[in-house]
């Protein structure tokens, strides 16, 4: 190969990889901070059957843990899934760092 042929630039570089994958992970871990601030700035529970015997207690005490559960479950995922980007894009900036 001569010196004067032109190399062709690359698309998506490992650079430019690391920063989508960087700023995905961000968006991953602001979206559900907005949201849980937004919860519980809004807080509003859940209708409940009123009832005077115990069987209508449980099931008043259930609504609220399936509410609390469901919106941890919510935000415990898209928080995983942004810490699992965020680490791998810090991965390809470190390898990048260290081929320099």
């Amino acid at each position: 190969m001569s010196e004067t042929e032109v190399k062709k630039k690359e698309f998506f570089t490992r650079k430019s990889a690391a920063v989508t994958l960087l700023l995905i992970g961000l968006v991953f871990l602001i979206i559900p901070f907005a949201f849980a601030v937004n919860v519980f700035l809004n807080y509003r529970p859940l209708d409940k059957p009123l009832g005077l015997n115990i069987s209508d207690a449980l099931i008043s005490v259930s609504f609220d843990i399936i509410d609390l559960v469901a919106k941890l479950a919510f935000l415990g995922v898209c928080v995983w899934i942004g810490a699992i980007i965020l680490k791998d894009s810090v991965e390809l900036f470190k390898e990048k760092s260290e081929a320099k």
